[in-house]
């Protein structure tokens, strides 16, 4: 995809020539391209916090926009923005710019509206946006009886039948890189790139095939545990995807409800959903219940359940199998950039160092004062601003 191609052209320079990579943490920078995501926490079910909201355009102009956690994977410009310099804010898919409709809920058009950002000190590393002419009133989520809508409001943490925390008027502008890097790359015929599914609560426990079954199992030491590694490709549909065991072939489907091994690709394709952060759930489309693929509480056994925040067994993340050349790092998409005064890297555990332009060496792990840093990781040097 054009801004995916864009992001890795991008590194390579970066790599390969020493120019710097300055991604701003918080408030927006123009042209760059951007996840925007909500701060508010819904509660739902006896209180258990369920989030990941996305700024997400309509298919056509002039109609409400919403915010969703479905991640968009086979056409996420949906879900992508920029910002200008004259402070439109603009879906990169459709071209259109964010705007106040008539019926006072935000949609797109080729007109739009301007805004301004300001900095929030909590939820940290939010921002506020508001529309020119606005003072009190804020860009804000609500979901109310029709589904999310995002209108603008003067009131903060107000959310479905006053039970949930959180900021629906913060939001988060997060950059594409960092935001796809939690999201396993989909293979194809010609490039396979495996996982392991780690569970989010049960340390070290990854999703398996256990002879004809399911397991939650203790990752394996071996360099490469087949039973234990999925690649991710693409089914028809917007975010629909089919998980591949790498030992056996077989999809990962259900039979019922029960979740179950299958020869053939399943029906009803999986999706990933965002619950909060990295934390996702693998959950079916096809029904009001939205069932999951969890591991049990006690038994560990892999059933169908709903997936919350840091509820045990309930959600997932991606875990790419050992990476052994820088070929294959790039292929990942590796970050080297500044987030609040720390180097991040993304898609990549290596041990890094950090030293100043005068060759100074820093403690990579403290925050950096502003200023341009010299980051080296897996044999290679990256210059790094620090803002």
């Amino acid at each position: 995809m054009k801004h995916v191609t864009s992001l890795l052209l991008a590194f390579v320079i970066v790599l390969f020539t020493g120019i710097s990579l300055t991604v701003n943490a918080q408030l927006p920078e123009v042209g760059v391209e951007y996840y925007i995501e909500n701060g508010c926490m819904p509660k739902q079910n006896n209180g258990i916090e369920r989030t990941g909201l996305l700024v997400t355009d309509a298919s056509a102009a002039d109609v409400n926009i919403t915010v969703d956690n479905w991640n968009i994977i086979q056409n996420k410009g949906k879900q992508i923005w920029t910002v200008t310099s004259e402070g439109y804010i603009v879906n990169t898919l459709s071209g259109r710019k964010l705007v106040m409709g008539s019926n006072s809920k935000y949609s797109t058009n080729d007109t739009g509206a301007k805004f301004t950002f300001a900095a929030l000190s909590s939820p940290e590393g939010f921002v506020t946006i508001t529309r020119e002419g606005q003072s009190t009133n804020k860009f804000s989520a609500y979901n109310g009886p029709s589904g999310w809508n995002l209108f603008d409001q003067s009131k903060p943490g107000f959310e479905e039948d006053g039970t949930s925390e959180g900021s629906p008027r913060a939001w988060k502008f997060i950059p594409v890189a960092e935001y796809e890097s939690r999201y396993p790359i989909l293979s194809t015929e010609t490039v396979e790139k495996w996982y392991f599914i780690n569970n989010c609560t049960k340390t070290g426990k990854v999703l398996a095939v256990s002879g004809t079954s399911l397991a939650l199992e203790d990752k394996s030491p071996a360099t490469d545990p087949k039973e234990q590694l999925w690649k991710v490709v693409a089914a028809s549909g917007d975010n629909k995807v089919y998980f591949i065991n790498k030992s056996t072939g077989q999809y990962l489907g259900r039979s019922g409800s029960a979740p179950a091994l299958l020869a053939t690709a399943p029906t009803v394709p999986l999706a990933i959903k965002v619950v909060r952060g990295d934390e996702f759930s693998l959950t079916w489309r096809d029904d009001d219940g939205r069932p999951s693929i969890v591991a049990n509480a006690i038994s560990n056994a892999i059933v169908t359940g709903e997936p919350y925040y840091k509820v045990e067994g309930t959600t997932w993340y991606f875990n790419p199998a050992t990476q052994t050349s820088m070929a294959e790092l790039l292929l990942d998409q590796l970050q080297v950039y500044a987030r609040d005064g720390y180097i991040r890297l993304v898609n990549s555990h290596e041990p890094f160092e950090v030293y100043s332009v005068t060759g100074n060496k820093k403690n990579a792990a403290q925050k950096l004062s502003p200023g341009v840093y010299i980051v080296k990781v897996a044999g290679q040097t990256v210059k790094v601003s620090v803002k």
